[in-house]
């Protein structure tokens, strides 16, 4: 902070302390919360973190405003990334309900990532689904296996996001990312052309042409791809049968996704299986 800041900061420190788990991953969710709530007027003292804050924007509508007094109106699917040291003011606007989910993380993993570039701050658009929500979710739960899977859910969140706004530009629908978003919360669907350009609101051509400019793929094939590439996520981290796993994807035919699986991969679901260690769990 610098003599030049607004008066009335108040400093915010991490909420949880880090356990040893935390310190030599190098990364920790040090607070998460969803509030909901409404607000009468601006007053509110400025602020800073000394850790990274992603606030999405659920429902309603909510003001940023900056240490030089510029406000900028926030609407539902909008999120803020707010790095350690920056001062700012960020509510529901005035007279108007809104609803956040909040994850703050801190650590030199996100120093890292900050550096790099793969953390973008400011505000953008993040959609409407709930992605925050699975995180705050296994970050409540203590244990070194919970806080392990909420860490590396926080850094595939990152990462999607960096790759989601460099993506971005004035001719994109920011539907897209939503809808992304949506193929992966639902793994079991089989998303029609049809299906997904309705949901961006465009019609089929200009869809597939936008489809395959963001992704490099058709969006049949993104589909598959992604359907294929989960599947093998649970297959390294589960004991659910091939079987069981095929179904969870949408297929009705074991034998179907195993082909599907081998064709993609260049080996069985059970030969995956095999080679990462998870030999002992059932093949049908």
């Amino acid at each position: 902070m610098t003599n030049n800041d607004p008066p009335n900061i108040n400093a915010f420190n991490p909420l949880f302390k880090p356990q040893e788990f935390h310190l030599k991953m190098g990364l920790h969710i040090c607070e998460f919360a969803t509030h909901t709530g409404s607000r009468e007027n601006f007053a509110g003292n400025y602020r800073y973190f000394n850790f990274f804050s992603l606030a999405h924007l659920t429902e309603g509508h909510g003001i940023y405003r900056t240490p030089d007094g510029e406000c900028i109106e926030m609407n539902t699917g909008d999120a803020v990334l707010t790095p350690p040291g920056v001062v700012h003011w960020y509510s529901a606007a005035p007279l108007h309900f809104w609803s956040e989910d909040i994850v703050c993380f801190t650590g030199p993993v996100a120093e890292h990532f900050l550096a790099a570039g793969i953390i973008h701050p400011g505000i953008f658009y993040f959609g409407k689904l709930r992605r925050l929500l699975p995180i705050i979710d296994l970050a409540r739960d203590p244990a070194a296996d919970s806080q392990l899977k909420a860490n590396m859910a926080l850094l595939q969140l990152l990462t999607e996001l960096h790759f989601e706004r460099n993506n971005q530009s004035g001719s994109r629908n920011p539907r897209l990312t939503e809808l992304i978003g949506a193929m992966r919360q639902d793994p079991a669907h089989w998303w029609t052309v049809e299906e997904m350009a309705e949901f961006c609101g465009l019609n089929k051509d200009y869809f597939r042409r936008i489809f395959l400019k963001m992704t490099g793929m058709s969006p049949k094939a993104y589909i598959d791809h992604l359907k294929i590439t989960q599947a093998g996520e649970l297959l390294n981290s589960s004991r659910l049968t091939i079987r069981q796993i095929a179904k969870k994807f949408g297929y009705l035919d074991s034998c179907h996704f195993s082909r599907r699986f081998k064709q993609l991969t260049g080996m069985s679901p059970q030969a995956y299986r095999d080679r990462l260690g998870q030999s002992g769990a059932p093949e049908t």
